[in-house]
């Protein structure tokens, strides 16, 4: 069942990045009189509504996001009471209304169905009686603004300089990228920071292709999560970190699946050798993926691009791509 609950911005990054909800949730000593929960003490809850959107209008403000969740029937069903809130248009009188009170424990990541962002922006100054009350109402904007965005800051040839330009809205739609900067490398590898090397790789790629853009700037999304310090610092198993990433950060934006498997595919493989004898995919993708390892390579430490992209050269012509069919 979709269920929904409002939160400030701090726990929509905190949940989005840390992908759980050690963070969220308030934590009730007794059993409030105003409701029919039955709170067990220290135990941290997440309060939601069914299909009552309009209760949140009060307690939204600018910046603020309601997260949709699809959560299982059993859970919801020990879940369930009666909450109790002031009518927004009539502070005197209240209104009852189905709430959830889950235990924070039994929430899933992979329960968020959709997230929305809200802003403040209604204005009924002619009314003055209703002015205070109406003044603190939201509206809701579906998510696909922010899918739409990102699609126009990722769809020309200069995409790298649009993200950095855009970087407050992009932090918003994907605020996993907010681990990448200033994350260190620490390889010899390496001369950038993540992000840094993340935007070199789209300038390499210097194209309007939105599929490949993305999967550009999602490929080493991982990194921060997957990565094992010794004298130098390595990142095995972040191709399969930031493909898991790719897929749940794409469906949370409401792509369609082709486009998410497309992207995935791109991520996932782009640090694997493309067996020429053995192609995993469609002569198309497989263009793809080595005009992404070609970009990948030319971010990497000058001191190491050459031998780079010599092998890529091989691998090139072994899959008798022309120059000119491969810049298309």
């Amino acid at each position: 069942m979709q269920i929904y609950r409002l939160c400030k911005s701090k726990e929509y990054e905190s949940i989005l990045e840390n992908r759980n909800f050690e963070y969220v949730g308030q934590e009730f000593q007794i059993n409030p009189q105003k409701n029919t929960h039955q709170y067990l003490p220290n135990v941290k809850y997440m309060h939601f509504f069914e299909n009552e959107i309009s209760i949140l209008y009060l307690a939204g403000y600018k910046g603020d996001y309601i997260f949709a969740y699809d959560v299982p029937d059993e859970i919801l069903n020990s879940s369930k009471g009666c909450g109790f809130y002031f009518d927004f248009i009539n502070f005197s009188s209240t209104c009852k209304v189905n709430e959830y009170a889950i235990d924070t424990k039994k929430m899933r990541f992979e329960y968020i169905k959709r997230i929305y962002s809200i802003t403040q922006d209604l204005d009924f100054d002619y009314i003055p009686e209703l002015s205070e009350i109406y003044n603190n109402l939201i509206c809701i904007y579906d998510f696909n603004l922010l899918k739409d965005k990102i699609q126009k800051i990722l769809s020309g040839t200069n995409a790298a300089e649009s993200l950095e330009k855009n970087d407050e809205d992009l932090l918003k739609i994907i605020p996993e990228i907010r681990n990448m900067i200033n994350f260190e490398h620490r390889h010899p590898h390496h001369n950038l920071d993540v992000w840094q090397h993340t935007l070199a790789v789209i300038r390499n790629l210097n194209t309007d292709d939105f599929e490949l853009n993305m999967a550009a700037l999602l490929h080493d999304i991982g990194k921060p999560f997957s990565y094992q310090d010794d004298e130098v610092r390595h990142f095995h198993g972040h191709p399969e970190k930031s493909y898991q990433m790719t897929i749940s950060i794409l469906t949370r934006l409401g792509f369609d699946k082709e486009f998410i498997d497309r992207v995935a595919y791109l991520v996932r493989s782009h640090d694997t050798v493309i067996d020429c004898n053995n192609l995993d995919s469609s002569y198309e993708l497989i263009k793809k993926r080595l005009k992404l390892q070609y970009a990948d390579a030319r971010a990497h430490n000058p001191n190491t691009v050459e031998k780079r992209v010599k092998f890529l050269d091989s691998i090139k012509k072994q899959l008798h791509i022309s120059l000119d069919e491969f810049e298309k």
